[in-house]
């Protein structure tokens, strides 16, 4: 399209002068559609993102949930919903459910602290971890006392392996703050079938076997006798 103009020159002469006008564009520059393109993606990549480590996060939180639920906060062994859980999920046939009760630690809690009776604890569970089998259970229950639950050993056998336990136990422990103390352990042992197949059965037997070791003077093994079935 031509569109003609009258202008004044300096000598007042007319002259036409010719301004070729394009027609107008409205369609957006192709650089600045992708630069729009480009930044829509990284929007929706960013949100992506967050909302997937949300998303992690929340998974993460309920399993660490779910393993406090079972385990000892102080040890990380099982606790007595990890135990049963355990004991549940346990192949049929015989068993056996040591009951251990630590021989002096209420004097080492009252002479060096709470933090050091924590150690001590800390210490037992590394110790009882070691001296069991991968497919053996080490709970702690409360307080000072632990549990094994263990399978296919004979009576003679398990006296054997609580011999070991009370051996191991006893060895002195060297804290943080450089103090030694030497505490001992009392078990006592529960039998499947033999005092029933659930773990409160188990418990109840174990307990009243080791009620008869401490009886007996501590620092040793006992059996519940088979009248309690």
């Amino acid at each position: 399209m031509v569109v003609k103009f009258k202008c004044a020159s300096a000598a007042d002469s007319a002259r036409e002068v010719a301004f070729r006008v394009g027609r107008l564009s409205t369609s957006v520059p192709s650089r600045l559609s992708s630069t729009a393109s480009n930044w829509e993606q990284a929007t929706a990549s960013a949100a992506g993102f967050r909302l997937n480590k949300m998303l992690v996060a929340t998974m993460q939180a309920e399993r660490e949930n779910r393993f406090w639920a079972r385990h000892d906060a102080l040890t990380s062994l099982p606790n007595r919903a990890g135990l049963a859980e355990a004991m549940n999920a346990r192949r049929s046939g015989r068993a056996a459910l040591l009951h251990l009760d630590l021989d002096g630690f209420k004097a080492v809690n009252a002479t060096h602290g709470h933090e050091t009776g924590d150690e001590l604890l800390r210490a037992v569970a590394d110790r009882l971890r070691g001296a069991t089998r991968p497919n053996d259970v080490v709970a702690r229950i409360g307080g000072d006392e632990f549990v094994i639950l263990t399978d296919d050993l004979s009576p003679a056998a398990l006296k054997a392996f609580s011999e070991r336990l009370i051996a191991q136990i006893s060895l002195s422990y060297l804290f943080s703050c450089s103090r030694v103390a030497t505490i001992s352990v009392s078990i006592g042992l529960g039998l499947t079938p033999e005092h029933g197949s659930d773990i409160a059965g188990l418990l109840a037997a174990a307990d009243a076997a080791l009620y008869r070791a401490k009886a007996l003077g501590k620092s040793r093994c006992a059996f519940a006798p088979l009248s309690m079935q």
